[in-house]
């Protein structure tokens, strides 16, 4: 049976949520998922803002090898600022004039993948891509898929670590 690109896709998907369940830290469940979405949606870099404890501010918690900048979370100038972090947001053809921050002449288009669960908003992946790239609707739909996912995985670490803290 030959496979094809998408089916290639799904299997690296379905290893990567199979291989998250094992890790130790709620950060390498992240790292594992942002590196291999970098290869799902043939983005050319990555990186995760994270908060994995309610008290805790927001912060960078992973940056791919080829994030070629320090990333801040992009905000809009003309919208209005990103207030739910739970939304999917995208820009296709980022211009410098619609930023007050997170702008970088390496960022041309990216896609920013929300992980929440129910009431627990743990962060988010962003997926930066240098040249201008058109999401179709089943990147837009996938992608809530893996948001959807990282959180389950993150929710079922964070219940084992509970458990075992519990003994």
């Amino acid at each position: 049976m030959i496979k094809t690109a998408g089916s290639k896709k799904i299997d690296l998907f379905n290893e990567t949520t199979l291989h998250a369940m094992a890790e130790e830290s709620n950060i390498s469940i992240v790292k594992r998922f942002t590196d291999d979405c970098i290869n799902i949606f043939e983005s050319n870099f990555g990186f995760a803002w994270g908060r994995f404890n309610d008290n805790d501010e927001y912060k960078l918690v992973y940056k791919s090898p080829s994030t070629p900048y320090t990333p801040v979370l992009p905000e809009r100038k003309k919208s209005k600022r990103v207030k739910h972090m739970e939304e999917l947001l995208f820009d296709i053809d980022v211009k410098k004039e619609n930023y007050k921050s997170g702008f970088s002449r390496f960022l041309k288009s990216y896609i920013v993948i929300p992980i929440h669960y129910g009431d627990h908003m743990y962060g988010q992946i962003i997926l930066g891509y240098k040249e201008k790239h058109d999401f179709n609707s089943g990147e837009v739909a996938f992608s809530q898929t893996v948001g959807n996912t990282i959180a389950q995985a993150i929710t079922v670490n964070w219940l084992v670590e509970s458990e075992a803290k519990a003994r």
